[in-house]
Formats: C-alpha cells, sequence, structure tokens
C-alpha cells in the first residue's frame, strides 16, 4: 500500500507541476513571503539596534556621572561639577528622564514569525523619578485585524487562500470531469484518492512556507529551540483545516461557484467578522477608560500644586521622620549661587511630580484593569476563529505575546519602584549624591515568564483549533460518505 501511494503522489505531483495556474499562485505566494520576511527580519534588527543604541548611550551617561561623581568627591569642584552635583538635580540625576536608568524586553527568539504586538508595545522603559504619570495601555489586543504585511499576516490571512485555491481545484477538477464513478467502480478507495490529491500542493505550499521561516529565524536569532517545530505544528494543523475544508466544498461543487463562494464567506468570517464581533462584545461588556482624563487631572493637579506640596511633604515627614533633612542642608539649599539663581529645592520638584501622580493614580489603574480583563476576554474567546487560534498559539511560542510583554511591564514597574525607594530619602534629606551611590543603584534583570503561565494562556487557543480541526474533518468525511453513496 505505501508503494503504490509513493506511485500515485508521484504522479499527482508531476501532473500538479505541470500546470501553470499552480505555478503562478505559488510565485504570488512566494512574493508575499519574501516581502513579509523582510518585513519581520528588519523589524526584529530594528529592535536589537534600538536596544544596542539606548544600552550604548546607558553605559555612556553612567561613566560620565560616575566621574563627576568621583570629582567632586576628591576635592574642589568645577563649574560644570557643581551645575552637576551642586543643584536641585544632585539626588536624582541619574534616575530623571534623561537619565542613565533603563528597562528593555530583548525580543523574542521568533519574534518574526508573528504579527506580535512588539510594534504597539514599548520595549524600552526609561527609568526615572519623574516618571509619565498616565502611560496609556494596549487599547485592544486582537492583532489579527491589526499590523503591517509581514510574515505572520501571510501565514494567517494568504496561506489559506492558497491552500484552499489548491485543494478546490484539485479535488473539485475529479468532480466535473466525473473521475468519481470511475473511481468507485473500480474499487479504490475515495479516502485514498483525495489524500493523493491534496498531498503534493499541501507539502509544497506549507514547505515553501517552513523554508521562508527557517530562513527568517537563521538570520535574526539563530535559536530554533522547542518553540519552532511546535510553531511547525501549528501551522500544519491550521493549514490541515483550510484544505480539509476545501476539499469538503470540492466535493459538494455541483455548482463550483456557489461553493468557492461559501469558502470566501468562511474566510471573511474567520478574518474579519468574529475577530470584529469579539472586539465589540470585549468594548460593550468592558466600557472603555479615556487617558485623557488621566492627563486633564494631571493639569488640574499642577495648576493647584502649590497649595497641595505642601500637605504632601508634610505627611512624608510625619511617615518616615528619619528622612527630616539636617537644618543647616536647608539654608545651603536656599541660599543663591554666585553669579546665577537660588538652587531649587529638590524637595519641591519631586513632590510636584507625585501630587501628579496621586492625581492619576486611579486612572492609571482603571486603564491597567480594563487591559487584563480585554487580554483575558480575547483569550477565552479565540476559538471563534481559527485565525484567532493561530494568532494566540503562534505569539505564545515565539514569545511575543501581550503576556510577555506584561509580564516585563511588571518587572520594570518593581524596578522603578525600587529606584525611587533609594532616591526617596535622599532627595527628602537634601542629600547629595556620592561616588559610593554608584555600585549601590538598582539594576535591571530581565527574567523568564514562568512556564506554567504561558501553558495555561496557550490552552484556550490550542483547544479552539483542535476544535475547529475536527469540524472541517467532519465535513470532509460526510462529504465521502455522500460521494460513495451516489
Amino acid at each position: 500500500m505505501n508503494g503504490h501511494l509513493a506511485e500515485a503522489f508521484q504522479r499527482e505531483a508531476k501532473l500538479f507541476c505541470k500546470e501553470s495556474s499552480v505555478w503562478i499562485l505559488l510565485s504570488v505566494y512566494g512574493l508575499f513571503l519574501a516581502y513579509g520576511s523582510l518585513q519581520g527580519i528588519v523589524s526584529y534588527r530594528g529592535e536589537l539596534e534600538k536596544i544596542a543604541r539606548i544600552r550604548g548611550e546607558y553605559s555612556t551617561r553612567w561613566t560620565d556621572i560616575k566621574r563627576k561623581a568621583e570629582t567632586a568627591a576628591s576635592g574642589p569642584t568645577g563649574a560644570e561639577t557643581k551645575e552637576v552635583w551642586g543643584s536641585w538635580r544632585s539626588a536624582s540625576l541619574s534616575g530623571s528622564a534623561e537619565g542613565g536608568a533603563v528597562a528593555w524586553i530583548t525580543p523574542s527568539t521568533l519574534g518574526a514569525l508573528t504579527r506580535g504586538h512588539a510594534s504597539r508595545e514599548e520595549s524600552i522603559r526609561r527609568v526615572s523619578l519623574y516618571e509619565n504619570p498616565v502611560r496609556p495601555p494596549l487599547a485592544n489586543p486582537i492583532n489579527v485585524m491589526y499590523g503591517w504585511m509581514d510574515f505572520g499576516f501571510v501565514v494567517l490571512w494568504l496561506l489559506p487562500v492558497v491552500l484552499m485555491l489548491l485543494a478546490f481545484q484539485a479535488v473539485g477538477r475529479d468532480r466535473e470531469l466525473g473521475v468519481w464513478p470511475i473511481v468507485l467502480a473500480s474499487g479504490i478507495s475515495p479516502r485514498y484518492l483525495i489524500l493523493v490529491r491534496l498531498l503534493a500542493p499541501t507539502l509544497m505550499t506549507l514547505g515553501l512556507t517552513f523554508a521562508s521561516a527557517a530562513l527568517i529565524v537563521v538570520l535574526t536569532s539563530n535559536a530554533f529551540g522547542l518553540a519552532f517545530p511546535l510553531w511547525v505544528l501549528t501551522v500544519t494543523l491550521y493549514g490541515a483545516f483550510w484544505v480539509m475544508l476545501a476539499a469538503w466544498a470540492g466535493l459538494s461543487a455541483k455548482s463550483p461557484v456557489r461553493q468557492q463562494l461559501i469558502l470566501g464567506g468562511i474566510w471573511m468570517g474567520a478574518a474579519w467578522i468574529a475577530p470584529g464581533l469579539l472586539e465589540a462584545v470585549m468594548e460593550l461588556r468592558i466600557p472603555p477608560v479615556s487617558a485623557i482624563n488621566g492627563v486633564l487631572e494631571a493639569r488640574e493637579a499642577q495648576i493647584g500644586v502649590a497649595q497641595r506640596v505642601r500637605p504632601l511633604m508634610h505627611r512624608v515627614y510625619e511617615q518616615h521622620p528619619e528622612w527630616l533633612p539636617a537644618s543647616e542642608l536647608v539654608t545651603r539649599m536656599n541660599q543663591p549661587v554666585p553669579g546665577g539663581p537660588r538652587r531649587r529645592d529638590a524637595r519641591n520638584v519631586y513632590a510636584t511630580y507625585l501630587v501628579g501622580e496621586e492625581a492619576t493614580a486611579k486612572n492609571k489603574e482603571e486603564l491597567a484593569n480594563r487591559r487584563r480583563e480585554m487580554e483575558v476576554l480575547a483569550n477565552r474567546f479565540s476559538s471563534l476563529s481559527p485565525m484567532l487560534c493561530v494568532q494566540y498559539l503562534s505569539e505564545e511560542l515565539a514569545g511575543s505575546s501581550p503576556g510577555r510583554y506584561q509580564w516585563f511591564n511588571l518587572q520594570a514597574d518593581s524596578f522603578i519602584r525600587k529606584w525611587r525607594e533609594y532616591f526617596a530619602g535622599k532627595v527628602w534629606r537634601l542629600e547629595e549624591m556620592e561616588a559610593a551611590d554608584i555600585p549601590r543603584l538598582p539594576s535591571f534583570l530581565e527574567t523568564d515568564e514562568p512556564t506554567a503561565s504561558t501553558l495555561n494562556r496557550a490552552a484556550w487557543p490550542a483547544a479552539g483549533l483542535f476544535l475547529w480541526l475536527m469540524i472541517s474533518a467532519a465535513l470532509l468525511h460526510r462529504g465521502l460518505n455522500q460521494i460513495a453513496a451516489h
């Protein structure tokens, strides 16, 4: 049987390769793959270059800060050193908006293969005492409807179209030419014929896709690991769903135009209707939170900052009496600088930002909670569309999912808290930084998300993809039974 199958496959492959329409379709698909691959590679390398540039700036700035700190500690200070270490910025310069500390998330190993959230998420977080009070989160976790035409777009959107056209042509041609009665009379199994007919176009299309994917990985991270074969398995099952669906339509093709319209409608439903419906449900079930409200609240707080700063400072010193500065430091802070204006009190500067942060805390929490709720809802209902299932599975395997970015943001937020905790006491005590502070400062180290969390998120879309695969297999089985019955 295996020998007959191999012989039949070779014969079908030769016939398949002689079809000029097939080569035209695969050539167009290949061009899209090449363009999408280029987009993925450029995007991935762009992220690496961005991080390398920021890390270079980080290293240079720290070297300069350390040199000035050592100069200030070693003896008389020059005008430049006094500018930095004797001003209101001295206790927080390294953590200011132009400071040296930064947190970044490295691109995932297979990130160039997916329509991940890297293009809509900030991969670098500058750590500051004066953080922007409102950082609007991602509005909509459904990425299948958005983004540019990268490799993930080609796999999600165009691979089904190519497979359906080839499978429908291979099976529908037999129906039109009246091959099935001859097959049934000769005793050949319809399932055997379907397998032979579909194997060549499916293997050629998927082979072209996987070869492009492997080339992308080699030219980017060059790290395949276990994730790559799992991604290949996911795309194979995704392709099998569309092939079996098209084969079922081809078997029932009393009216080929009608069946092609049905296939087009199913594709449109998976690509647009189901994601759009889910988006609408999320908007209705989880009311939107406007980040503009947080900006307005921060602006109102800044307008009335004079009335809010003093009570805030009083509250801080009540909670931390050990932070009260020595009287001589307060006196020195209020003394005018020769040839320049009076120094600004670092406490007032810091308290001003804390006032704005307090005013926007509620809005920021509401935005974060809405984001989490939308992510959970979108993940749970991803089974509405096979495209959504593959999107979520691919992102989890590639490490470019919203969950991974949330994990990074949690680590970055923790780093920011530690940074501010270190500096807060020095700001309130009006202490200047010293060279000894440099090695004590917190540093950011990205840690991988627990595997259990990733598997938990991947469970729903994996079950959904398997369900869609079973549905298409059942339809194909029904079509074969109807052919046999007639």
